[in-house]
């Protein structure tokens, strides 16, 4: 049992990085940032903050 624990917390803790990154690119975004610009920014891989943009944009559409 005390084997999972850590597990799951280091788990837990890679979800809420994922999730930070996701608003430090939805804030930025919303700035009027470009992709490229918030990857640079960010130090992160273009294509994966072009995808994100591109899911924020989807769920906006949705909403609607």
């Amino acid at each position: 049992m005390q084997l999972e624990m850590p597990e799951q917390q280091e788990e837990s803790h890679f979800y809420d990085e994922v999730e930070s990154d996701q608003e430090k690119i939805s804030k930025l975004h919303k700035q009027g940032f470009a992709p490229k610009q918030i990857a640079k920014v960010l130090k992160m891989e273009h294509g994966e903050v072009e995808l994100i943009v591109n899911m924020l944009k989807k769920k906006k559409s949705y909403q609607k």
